[in-house]
């Protein structure tokens, strides 16, 4: 049971490489879907996830174009 509730917890955002668990919590509690964030501006994303502007930049990448950049 614990594996699949941790499994049916997971978010497409895990994919991202430094994005942590905080950072897509806050995140994910503001726009509340993924498909809520698109087209938000990369200074927005940061501003809400509290993050870097280069991670900001991976999550609007990914959440725009569903690219994840392993850099």
């Amino acid at each position: 049971r614990r594996t699949r509730k941790k499994r049916v917890l997971g978010s497409a955002l895990d994919k991202i490489p430094g994005l942590g668990v905080d950072r897509r919590v806050r995140l994910l509690r503001h726009f509340k879907s993924l498909s809520k964030m698109r087209g938000i501006p990369v200074e927005d994303l940061a501003k809400v996830g509290r993050m870097p502007r280069p991670i900001a930049e991976k999550v609007y990448a990914f959440v725009n174009n569903g690219e994840v950049d392993a850099s």
